[in-house]
Parts: C-alpha cells; structure tokens; sequence
C-alpha cells in the first residue's frame, strides 16, 4: 500500500540508512522459515521498494538539530536495552528533523518521535495498512470473478443463440421440457446433489 501510494506520488518515502543496511543483513534470517527465498525478498526489496525510498544518512550531529525536548526523548532511546534501543536513534532523528510520520510498532522509537502522546491510534495505522493492503488484493480476485462470469455468461446466451439459429423452437422447447421431466424423476438425494453443484458453479 505505501509502495501503491509513493509510486503515485500521493507520499514520499524515507527511511535511514542503517535500515537499508539492516534489510539485507537479517534477509537470510526473515526468509530462513517462509515461502519466499531470501533471492525474491532481496529482489522485490530492490526493485519495488528502494525505487521510491529516499535512503538517508544520520549521523550523531544531526541531533543538534533536535530541540532539547527532544533530545532528550533520543538520548533515552540511546541507552542499552531494556531501557532503550540505540539502533533505532537514526530512524527516530530522521523523523523529527523532517516533521515526518513515523510508522512502526515498537513503542520505543514512537515515544522518543511524539514524547508522551496517546500512541494507541498511531500504532493501528499499521493495522490499517495491511487491511487496505489487503483489500487491493481482495479486490482484485473479485474484479477477476466478476470478469469470469461475465465471459461465461456471454458464452453461454451466444451458444443458445446459435442453438436456437441452428434448430427450431419446438425442438428447444421439447429439449427443456425433456430435462425437465428428468430432473423431476430423480431421486431427492440426486437433485440435491444436482443443487449442490449448480451453487457452486455460481
């Protein structure tokens, strides 16, 4: 969804360097137990999302920048965890310099970023993200349906059209009324067998 919007050029994308680095030292490690190999991440990763990803290098000078407030949230988030978590400083300063949104779900950075602001309605923009994510995809598949049927169905009306073009009337009708009458002879347990794969064909 964010590679949809910054590809449209409704957003723009940054994120810091240690990041980037990050992406390719702990790809093995992500791809180790799914169904997509660490070659496709790092493929997708470099040309879907590095395209529209401004890379950016922060060093410790650029918290000078920072007003006291918040260097002091980023010099909490520079101490040894469990208190802090010093490979987060980078993203956390860019996102102050830039005034920008920061979009995670660990708390840490999010704090030393809005201080002590309310984070629980922050924190569901990820949620929200999936979920628009994956409604695309859902969209898609009933965009794809929706087309099948609509091929199956013109199939179906020029086929009786040309069955009809290519015989009489009376021997459509007496094929209906044939059917019909077979369908009506069958055993209940047939015809719901008979039901039950007309619904799913639909």
């Amino acid at each position: 969804m964010l590679i949809t919007a910054a590809n449209a050029g409704l957003i723009r994308l940054f994120c810091a360097e240690h990041v980037h680095d990050e992406v390719f030292e702990h790809s093995g490690d992500w791809t180790a137990k799914g169904k997509v190999t660490q070659e496709a991440f790092l493929h997708m990763w470099m040309t879907d999302y590095l395209p529209v990803i401004r890379v950016v290098s922060i060093g410790k000078e650029h918290q000078a920048w920072l007003d006291p407030a918040e260097r002091s949230r980023i010099q909490d988030l520079d101490q040894p965890e469990p208190i802090g978590d010093p490979d987060d400083v980078p993203s956390a300063v860019l996102s102050l310099l830039l005034g920008a949104f920061f979009l995670s779900e660990d708390h840490k950075p999010l704090r030393a970023v809005y201080g002590d602001a309310d984070l629980s309605r922050h924190t569901e923009w990820v949620r929200i993200l999936k979920a628009a994510g994956d409604a695309g995809e859902l969209s898609k598949s009933f965009t794809l349906a929706g087309n099948l049927a609509a091929m199956a169905g013109q199939g179906l009306l020029s086929g009786a059209r040309k069955a009809a073009a290519a015989t009489s009337p009376w021997f459509l009708a007496a094929v209906g009324l044939g059917t019909a009458w077979w369908l009506l002879s069958r055993p209940d347990s047939v015809k719901r067998q008979i039901a039950s794969g007309a619904g799913s064909v639909l």
